[in-house]
């Protein structure tokens, strides 16, 4: 007779723990791994290393350095860190800039400081046939691009292999220099 109400019990038992299982892995995909996007903030520090060289008929070479301050904001409760990469400024299908990303950590629900030297071809910007015609309407549609190979890591315990590609729109009406950034990222695992 004790058997049935035994078996009842350890039924009952392992019913509610595969519910509470369930409610906890719901309410973890619904909060702790649904990724949020991370803020950037781009302020530039300085120009540096301005080389300027004019031959003649047409042949123009302009390059300079921009001094850069990121700030990246990681609302999300998984960190990242990535190893060496580069960023890439795109106008028209052009390269008109290129910024290497040293290796970083990026904890979860932090903020991180870096700096960043941004190689800026500002001849190819000027040597593009539809640079002048955007300019004279005012605006300037760039693309920034970068690929983040590296690790994911969930609460200092699970770390997993990634991928993390960004792709930002960046119109810049010149008039008022006003920028609207648009972002889409993608994580591979």
């Amino acid at each position: 007779m004790a058997r049935p109400r035994c078996s009842k019990i350890w039924a009952f038992i392992a019913a509610a723990t595969f519910l509470i299982f369930i409610i906890a892995i719901t309410t973890l995909s619904l909060t702790i791994f649904n990724p949020k996007q991370p803020n950037f903030t781009v302020q530039v520090a300085g120009l540096e290393n301005f080389h300027f060289n004019w031959t003649l008929p047409y042949n123009i070479t302009l390059h300079n350095t921009l001094k850069a301050v990121v700030t990246v904001d990681n609302p999300n409760y998984v960190g990242l860190e990535y190893w060496n990469s580069k960023v890439y400024l795109h106008y028209r299908g052009d390269v008109i800039a290129e910024a290497p990303m040293d290796h970083k950590l990026i904890p979860a629900r932090s903020k991180v400081n870096g700096t960043m030297e941004i190689e800026v071809y500002t001849d190819k910007l000027i040597s593009n046939p539809s640079f002048w015609g955007d300019l004279s309407t005012g605006w300037l549609n760039l693309t920034s691009t970068e690929t983040l190979h590296g690790k994911i890591i969930v609460m200092k315990i699970l770390k997993m292999h990634a991928t993390v590609s960004n792709m930002c729109n960046i119109p810049i009406f010149m008039r008022t220099q006003e920028i609207k950034l648009t972002r889409k990222s993608r994580i591979r695992l």
